[in-house]
């Protein structure tokens, strides 16, 4: 959990308003750190993110050769970017997206089956199946190269995505319909009150 936020808090530093060298520079500072903590979080992907890592300072370099301050801020910025946007990014944040979507299946599971419903959510339940086990699959096997690790990345995280809509389609469905047989069953008691009472005052006039 502690590395998950670590990894975080660089996402957030290196993202800045104006670009400029020296903060440029500090934005690498955190990529590498960046780049070595999901190393250790995705082991089987260190050899993408060192390539991607390797890339960024080949670019990085040559902005440092430009006499121009403020176009060399531009392009290390630039640089940079390729280790805080894109396939990077993404893959930080695909172990808490798969997380979210495994809680909102739990949940479309728990409302099914207080409706006694089940069998409708099979469609979902092998939705949900593989997105998990492809993501299972993107951890345990990673990728050798970026160019690779963008495919698949941006592949697992789609499902993810898809996944967790669904979910969140099936749950409101289900909210619906729960909401739909309260309002049934209090107004079939209110009905059942209001017959009850002229019923009731009858026999009282018949005594």
């Amino acid at each position: 959990m502690m590395k998950r936020i670590a990894v975080a808090a660089l996402m957030m530093f290196v993202v800045g308003c104006k670009a400029s060298v020296e903060g440029e520079e500090k934005a690498w500072t955190a990529n590498q750190a960046k780049v070595k903590e999901l190393s250790v979080l995705f082991p089987k992907f260190a050899p993408a993110l060192t390539e991607q890592q390797t890339k960024t300072e080949t670019a990085l370099n040559a902005a440092r050769a430009m006499s121009d301050k403020e176009a060399s801020a531009k392009a290390m910025r630039d640089a940079n970017e390729m280790l805080s946007t894109g396939w990077v990014v993404t893959l930080a944040g695909l172990e808490k997206k798969k997380n979210t979507m495994d809680g909102k299946w739990t949940q479309a599971h728990t409302d099914a089956k207080s409706m006694n419903a089940e069998d409708s959510i099979k469609e979902l339940e092998v939705q949900i199946y593989n997105a998990q086990t492809d993501y299972k699959s993107l951890v345990d096997n990673g990728a050798a190269d970026a160019m690779t690790a963008e495919v698949m990345v941006k592949k697992v995280d789609g499902e993810l995505s898809s996944a967790s809509s669904a979910a969140d389609k099936v749950s409101a469905e289900f909210k619906k319909k729960a909401a739909a047989a309260k309002a049934a069953a209090a107004a079939a008691t209110t009905d059942a009150g209001t017959t009850a009472a002229p019923a009731a005052a009858d026999a009282g006039v018949k005594k």
